[in-house]
């Protein structure tokens, strides 16, 4: 088993899979929000959680507005991991080149790729629970499985906090030892020093990212 998983980690790292693993990645990823769009976001969930708030009229107009852009939501997938996937591997790339190991571009991004499974899997669970739980409102959509986020209440803490204690999980430290792991079946790197690599890499670029999106909490809430 061990060898048929390295076998498909050299293959779509270093020969053409790459391609292929990206629009699997997009589908999965695409499946997911049709599902919760479908089956979770219904309508009756608006007409709770925000009945006692404003008026039937602004929540049909919100509902007819979320339906009419939903396809964007759609087309941005791609993209959107696109971009994730250039800014890791951006930081990954300065780190084995500081390191000294001949690995292209393409090959790192191959990396950033297959330890993405881990994110996907994190989210199919989360709707799963979601799906089989009893949810009458949007707030009982916020969930934080196995993360710091789940150990506080929401309201507890202040709100631009939270998003990094609910980024900080199991998950987390399983997509760094998973990048690691990547990157030493491809370079022949030890995985400790390899685990400390990606930590000084992907890991200055995950924080970076939590200071953005904090910076962004605190200037718009």
């Amino acid at each position: 088993m061990k060898e048929k998983v390295t076998s498909c980690i050299r293959y779509i790292v270093c020969e053409n899979g790459k391609l292929e693993f990206f629009v699997l990645l997009s589908l999965l990823y695409l499946f997911s929000a049709i599902v919760v769009n479908e089956y979770i976001l219904v309508d009756e969930l608006y007409y709770r959680s925000l009945g006692d708030q404003v008026s039937l009229t602004v929540i049909d107009q919100m509902i007819s507005l979320t339906n009419k852009w939903q396809w964007l939501g759609y087309v941005s997938i791609p993209v959107i991991l696109a971009l994730k996937f250039l800014l890791l591997s951006t930081f990954l790339s300065m780190g084995a080149l500081i390191a000294g190991h001949l690995l292209t571009f393409r090959q790192i991004f191959a990396i950033i790729m297959i330890a993405e499974m881990v994110y996907l899997a994190s989210g199919l669970i989360s709707t799963g629970s979601i799906i089989i739980s009893d949810v009458s409102t949007l707030e009982d959509l916020n969930i934080s499985i196995l993360s710091l986020a789940s150990l506080v209440q929401e309201s507890e803490i202040e709100p631009f906090l939270y998003y990094p204690l609910k980024s900080i999980s199991i998950f987390l430290l399983i997509y760094i030892l998973l990048i690691a792991h990547c990157y030493n079946i491809i370079t022949g790197y030890s995985f400790r020093n390899a685990v400390h690599l990606v930590l000084s890499t992907c890991g200055t670029a995950f924080i970076l990212w939590n200071i953005l999106v904090m910076y962004l909490l605190i200037s718009y809430a």
